[in-house]
């Protein structure tokens, strides 16, 4: 029987050890529990193991995922569904690997793409984590907007509502744009 080389390493640090439990006198300590092979099972052996570890699975239940509820939920073709960060994370990590030596360069460009994809990862991999996205984008190449949404919607001192341009309202059922902000202003003047 060939040994591999971990095998191999094994020996060699056992015997070492003997060699010098042998020349201090101590080769008496080092008597080990030799483990007995394992019989091989009979094919009825493994038939009712097989049955009683099924058993077992059923009655332990569904396994939960390791993702949040409602992202684990999300269907494949959902922008931000588990399959589709775990994807845009391994092209992200393999850009970084191209990078290489950026986060050291002397040049701000490089240094500033580098922390860019390092930052990306990271969010995407806390979003997997809790199930809340931190960056205001989003895709494999970060090439889409994410638009932040009106919760509770604050007002100034005359009672109008504050709106910021990019901000999806609910009362509006849409984005607040550049146009609809100017048109505000000139009714209020």
């Amino acid at each position: 029987m060939k040994l591999t080389p971990s095998q191999k390493a094994a020996n060699t640090r056992r015997q070492k050890i003997e060699a010098m439990a042998a020349a201090m006198g101590l080769q008496d300590d080092l008597k080990r529990k030799t483990r007995k092979p394992r019989k091989p099972m009979s094919a009825e052996q493994k038939a009712a193991a097989a049955e009683r570890l099924k058993k077992a699975r059923e009655a332990k239940g569904p396994t939960s995922s390791s993702y949040p509820e409602h992202i684990a939920n999300l269907p494949d073709d959902a922008p931000l569904s588990v399959a589709n960060v775990r994807q845009w994370i391994r092209s992200c990590k393999q850009e970084l690997e191209m990078m290489k030596g950026w986060d050291k360069s002397s040049d701000a460009k490089e240094r500033s793409a580098y922390l860019d994809v390092e930052t990306y990862i990271s969010n995407m991999e806390a979003y997997l984590r809790y199930g809340d996205w931190f960056d205001f984008r989003y895709g494999e190449k970060r090439e889409s907007i994410m638009v932040r949404r009106c919760l509770a919607k604050a007002y100034d001192k005359d009672g109008n509502v504050k709106r910021n341009v990019g901000t999806f309202y609910d009362d509006l059922g849409l984005v607040w744009t550049k146009e609809m902000d100017a048109r505000d202003r000139e009714t209020r003047n």
